[in-house]
């Protein structure tokens, strides 16, 4: 992986998650949960590593800032 730039940790709260899962599917299912729970960069672009088991994945998020909730809400008014 490369390095992590500083801008991406200029401030409280801001994180670099390196995932790595079994499969593609399974990481790509973990940066889904994040991004539900706090703004983060999206779906990364995954990547094997040569010689270990699985795949990674690097994304950045912000913790001080809500992500997408899947969660359905209803409005009784309308």
């Amino acid at each position: 992986m490369e390095s992590i730039d500083p801008i991406h940790l200029s401030e409280p709260g801001l994180v670099v998650l390196d995932i790595t899962g079994a499969d593609e599917a399974t990481v790509q299912a973990a940066v889904a949960e994040v991004a539900r729970l706090w703004a983060a960069s999206g779906s990364p672009k995954v990547r094997r590593i040569p010689g270990e088991p699985g795949v990674t994945a690097r994304m950045y998020a912000d913790l001080r800032r809500p992500g997408i909730s899947r969660e359905l809400t209803w409005d009784a008014s309308g």
